[in-house]
């Protein structure tokens, strides 16, 4: 019974005394919001832990918190991320851990001479799982659509027919670093990933649409060329900003939607950051 006579049901004892490892709010279609020039409708999930002896968390207690944190303009990173996980532990003094995650498109215009160009072709993850006392464990990811052709097809019509026949494919790479501190944003994931690949353009003349065409059929690559480019590429935020340790990890997914099959291609590397450091000091000698 609260102090002012309102029955507190969430505090009662629960008929069955287990732990909940979570429980909260999913789908929270956040305001507006920045990423360096980009701006994001961010997607939340908070959620806390539920100790054996109460029957319900306080879920008035998880929005306020959000809405507290979550402000309309304001940037998106991922010490915002934490101040929420923090701020969630503080109004819910019986959790012993908080989550925190969000996804989001990116939209952005980009600089292109003549007629700009308004681009959604991208996305960010990244989430926060902290423990009472100290305990972290973040991810930090990013994705974007991209263009290939089928380097097989291309080698064989050559040697058949002596002109590189092939079909052209969408790719959709995913990729996160996660690791018990993350030092880097979603949106530097994003961005890695887009020198991986071409890219859809809306706006091309004929000349231009030619010139595009001619460059992405110079450069084809299957799903598993991608997923280790990718991947490598990634290596070098790892390197630059020092992170390490055994517990942390690269994840990168490639998913090809093939023009000329009915299925989907895809292909995926996980490694630690530990192993995929050493393996770009080897390249670099």
């Amino acid at each position: 019974m609260a102090h002012d006579g309102i029955p507190d049901v969430h505090s009662e004892k629960s008929p069955f005394e287990l732990d909940v490892d979570n429980v909260g709010l999913r789908g929270l279609r956040g305001p507006v919001m920045k990423i360096k020039e980009y701006m994001v409708i961010p997607v939340f999930k908070v959620s806390v832990s539920l100790p054996a002896s109460l029957r319900g968390a306080h879920l008035s207690r998880l929005y306020k918190a959000y809405t507290g944190v979550v402000k309309p303009g304001a940037e998106l990173t991922m010490d915002l991320l934490r101040q929420l996980a923090i701020r969630l532990l503080e109004v819910n003094e019986y959790a012993v851990r908080a989550m925190v995650s969000v996804k989001g498109r990116l939209y952005h215009v980009v600089n292109r001479v003549g007629v700009p160009e308004y681009s959604s072709n991208g996305f960010i993850y990244a989430g926060v799982r902290y423990e009472r006392g100290g305990s972290v464990n973040e991810y930090s990811g990013g994705g974007i659509y991209g263009l290939t052709t089928c380097p097989c097809a291309g080698a064989v019509s050559r040697h058949i027919y002596g002109e590189p026949y092939t079909h052209m494919q969408k790719v959709r790479i995913n990729a996160y670093i996660k690791s018990s501190k993350i030092l880097i944003e979603p949106i530097e994931v994003f961005e890695k990933l887009n020198t991986v690949v071409y890219t859809p353009r809306n706006y091309l003349k004929r000349i231009e649409e030619a010139e595009f065409v001619k460059m992405i059929y110079e450069k084809p690559l299957f799903t598993e060329d991608i997923a280790r480019l990718a991947a490598v590429k990634l290596a070098e935020l790892v390197a630059n900003r020092g992170i390490s340790g055994s517990d942390g990890i690269l994840y990168v997914s490639v998913r090809s939607y093939e023009t000329i099959h009915e299925y989907i291609v895809e292909s995926i590397v996980r490694t630690r950051l530990t192993d995929i450091a050493g393996f770009k000091i080897i390249n670099k000698t």
